[in-house]
Formats: C-alpha cells, structure tokens, sequence
C-alpha cells in the first residue's frame, strides 16, 4: 500500500466486530479463511446473508444488459470474432425484458437494505472472493465463467467497497478474502485489509 500512498500506516484496529459472511454455496476456501481471521484475534461471528444468491442473479443480469445496450451493433455484426463465453452472455443479456430488469433494480435495493442492516451489527464483513480455486486458463468455459464472480458481483452491486487478498492455504495456490465495508471506509478497510495479511503470513504479525 506504501508504494500507492508512501507514508501509508496501519491505524488502531482494535475492538473491531467482523462478520464472517456464511453462503449456502460455500467455498473451497472457507478454512484458509477461517484460519486468517482466527490468527487475526478479532472479534469475529457468523452471519448469514440470505439475499446473495438473488443478488448474483440480478447483477450479472444488469450488467449483462448494460453491456448488450452499449454493444449490440458490434456484437451483431462481428459475432465470429468473439468467445463463445462472451457471446453466450451477450445472448443471455438479449433475451432479458424490462420486467426482468425491473425485478433486478428491486432486488438491488433489497439487498442494499439487508447489508445495511449488516454493517450496522458488524464493521466489516469478510467472504472468500472466489468459490473455487482459480482453474487453469484452458479449463474456464461460459458456465464457469458465472461461478468465478459469483462472491464479488453481489458487493459490487451494492456498490459498497471492498478489498480482496491473498492469504496461504493448503492448495497448489494461495486462497483469497473479501472484505467487504460501509460506504466511505475505503481508508480503514485498507488499514484492516493490512492486519490480515500480516496476520495470514505474508508480511509478520501486527499488533492493534
């Protein structure tokens, strides 16, 4: 952080509640999640967040339609120049109707509404950024594609920052966690994000 902003330092951390944001889905990287925040000795407690599923959908159906408004001409005209992957969700985002979309703004502001009611227990809340190990290249198809955003499309739907980092893990390569802040707490959840990265390994253990 240090070569974005010198001068950048932690700051006190101490006594913060962190919610450790439970998915029905779950993840290959839960424990290596799990083991950062205990490592952290930060309050932490489950929470449940019943809306992620609807609000996967709805973002990956607005942006999908965003992006089909922006780039139907194109994607018309020069179909064979792009990836099944891409082209199979440019026809998801054309076959999408306004009632659909409707039903995805109302979804996005029930969603705003229950990670509002979150952060207001919590100060943070913490979910692994991916549901799977990243796969090779050559393994990722169009209904892969879907699963690999499926922890990070519904926080940016909500429009609430969050910071994503890798922390060590039993796996061939490192896990990753979210963490996800209220509206403006971009420079404390920086500060935040530095603790459990040093307390996952990477950089040493730090005191708050």
């Amino acid at each position: 952080m240090q070569l974005l902003e010198p001068g950048f330092e932690v700051t006190e951390c101490s006594g913060l509640h962190i919610g450790r944001v439970i998915l029905d889905a779950g993840s290959q990287m839960d424990g290596a999640v799990d083991m950062a925040l205990q490592e952290s000795e930060l309050n932490v407690a489950e929470v449940p967040l019943h809306g992620w599923e609807a609000a996967r959908i709805a973002g990956r159906n607005l942006v999908g339609a965003e992006a089909w408004d922006q780039h139907a001409d194109f994607v018309r005209a020069h179909s064979d120049k792009i990836g099944e992957s891409v082209r199979r969700r440019f026809g998801e985002a054309e076959q999408l109707g306004a009632i659909a979309l409707k039903d995805a703004q109302r979804i996005r502001q029930v969603w705003k509404d229950e990670l509002k009611r979150a952060l207001g227990r919590f100060d943070y809340l913490v979910v692994p950024t991916l549901r799977m190990y990243p796969p090779r290249i050559d393994e990722v198809n169009w209904q892969l594609a879907a699963t690999l955003t499926a922890n990070t499309v519904p926080v940016n739907l909500a429009g609430l920052p969050a910071v994503a980092l890798p922390i060590p893990s039993d796996h061939r390569l490192p896990a990753s966690l979210q963490i996800i802040g209220p509206p403006g707490s971009e420079e404390h959840l920086l500060t935040v994000a530095t603790l459990l990265e040093q307390a996952a390994g990477s950089l040493g253990r730090v005191q708050c």
